[in-house]
């Protein structure tokens, strides 16, 4: 298959930047309307960048495999399964049992309050507002793409920053959590860094469990449901940046065939 990993990055952020900056404008000039087509075509921009150069390449069997590792679970093996939906969780459980013996608070161990109150709701809008989207792009595309060109790891790491670098408009939208984050520096670079291990450990799941797009989807809605529904103070999540990185540097260097030469 002739991947394109250039045209897919330009796509990628032509289809979600523009939107996502007009979404910034719209924040500051209370625009509501503008702000939620925005941020709708942005997510759908992501899919977009895919999508237009699976069906260029007119390969019936490339864009039936690129649906099937969407929605088959056959492909996920058995002994994957809590990897993908408790790992990054236990990480950040284990990022509030550091910070609470190292003299954070215990007081912030609850739930989001929006999660108690409509937990169905916050589940479908944590999907439907990144995992499902971004890992249709990345790894339903855009891995792959890259990976044809580089080693697992170079692929892998590049992934990742590009994806850091994806986020840099959220911190400028008011109101944002990442917008917040400019209050404090070091929780702001947790943040970005923290992408380049969770992007090695999307990748090691993804070409663990046969190239499964769903495997990727759940491992990223686990991650971002950990972050939201649990009231971590930075000191946790800074924590659980390292606990992640650690185990990103622990499967690069065990798992040879993921990231070394395709």
């Amino acid at each position: 298959m002739n991947y394109r990993p250039f045209h897919f990055i330009v796509l990628y952020f032509l289809l979600t930047w523009i939107p996502l900056w007009t979404a910034v404008a719209a924040r500051r000039t209370e625009s509501p309307v503008l702000f939620g087509i925005s941020f709708i075509l942005a997510g759908s921009g992501a899919v977009g960048s895919a999508l237009i150069l699976v069906y260029a390449t007119g390969d019936r069997s490339f864009i039936t495999d690129f649906w099937d590792r969407a929605y088959n679970f056959r492909r996920i093996q058995p002994l994957w399964w809590p990897v993908i939906l408790f790992g990054i969780p236990v990480s950040a459980m284990a990022g509030m049992a550091f910070s609470i013996l190292t003299g954070g608070s215990s007081g912030w161990f609850a739930l989001d309050e929006n999660f108690l109150e409509r937990p169905l709701v916050f589940v479908f809008w944590l999907l439907i507002f990144g995992p499902l989207p971004e890992e249709l792009a990345w790894r339903g595309y855009g891995l792959d793409s890259l990976r044809s060109r580089f080693s697992g790891l170079v692929a892998g790491l590049v992934a990742g920053a590009l994806w850091s670098l994806w986020h840099v408009p959220l911190v400028f939208m008011a109101g944002s959590y990442q917008n917040e984050l400019l209050e404090d520096i070091a929780a702001l670079a947790s943040y970005f860094f923290a992408m380049l291990p969770e992007t090695l450990l999307i990748m090691w799941v993804y070409y663990n469990n046969k190239r499964s797009t769903l495997a990727a989807i759940l491992l990223h809605f686990s991650a971002n449901f950990a972050g939201e529904a649990l009231q971590l103070e930075q000191s946790a999540k800074i924590i659980q940046t390292l606990i992640l990185t650690a185990c990103a540097v622990t499967v690069v260097c065990v798992d040879r065939k993921t990231f070394g030469r395709a």
